[in-house]
C-alpha cells in the first residue's frame, strides 16, 4: 500500500554511491584524470576563497539554504488535495463500528466497538477447535449484549474485515467514508 521512505531513501543512497564508485573507477583509467579533477577542486576553492562584495561562498551557502524552500513550494503545489488513504481509519461492517491504525503501510490494532456506546468489544469463541458450527461471539460490557455472532474464530472475523478493509481502499469507496465522517 503505501511504501517504506526510509527503505527506499536507503536504497537511493546505495545506488548513488555505487553509481559514485563506478565513475571514479571509470576515471582512473584515463590518463591525468585525477590530476585534471584535483586542478578544478583547487579552483574551485580560490574561487570560493575570493570575494566580490560578500565572499562567494555565501552565495552558494544562500543557494544551498534556498533550495530547500524551492523543494518545499514544488512540493506543496504539486501535493495531492483531498483526504489521503491514511484518513481511512473507521468503518463499518457487519452492522459493527470498527478502527484500526497504519504502520508501514500496514492495517494494525484492528478491532470492533460498539455501535451505540463506542465500547471496546469483547469476544467469545465458541465451540471447540474442530468444530464447524465455531461462532465468534462480540459482546458490549457497557451494553450488556451481544453486538454479534460470527460464524469462524476471532483470527478469522479479523481477517475478514482486513479483507473488506483493503477491497475498499483498492476500489475506492474508502473516499466516500471519509468523505461521510469528516
Amino acid at each position: 500500500m503505501v511504501a517504506d521512505n526510509k527503505q527506499s531513501s536507503l536504497s537511493s543512497q546505495v545506488i548513488a554511491g555505487l553509481i559514485l564508485a563506478a565513475i571514479l573507477g571509470a576515471a582512473s583509467f584515463i590518463p591525468g584524470a585525477f590530476k585534471w579533477i584535483l586542478e578544478i577542486a583547487a579552483d574551485f576553492y580560490a574561487h570560493l576563497r575570493a570575494t566580490s562584495g560578500l565572499p562567494n561562498w555565501s552565495f552558494y551557502a544562500l543557494a544551498l539554504m534556498s533550495i530547500h524552500n524551492v523543494v518545499y513550494w514544488i512540493a506543496h503545489i504539486t501535493k495531492q488535495r483531498g483526504p489521503s488513504v491514511g484518513a481511512y481509519k473507521c468503518d463499518n461492517f457487519l452492522g459493527i463500528k470498527w478502527r484500526w491504525s497504519y504502520f508501514s503501510g500496514q492495517i494494525t490494532n484492528l478491532w470492533a466497538y460498539c455501535p451505540q456506546c463506542d465500547t471496546m468489544l469483547v469476544y467469545e469463541e465458541v465451540g471447540s477447535l474442530y468444530d464447524p458450527d465455531r461462532k465468534t461471539l462480540l459482546y458490549c460490557e457497557t451494553c450488556g449484549c451481544n453486538r454479534l455472532d460470527h460464524q469462524g474464530d476471532e483470527d478469522y472475523l479479523v481477517q475478514k474485515i482486513r479483507r473488506q478493509i483493503d477491497r475498499k481502499i483498492r476500489t475506492g469507496e474508502w473516499a466516500d467514508v471519509v468523505d461521510r465522517t469528516t
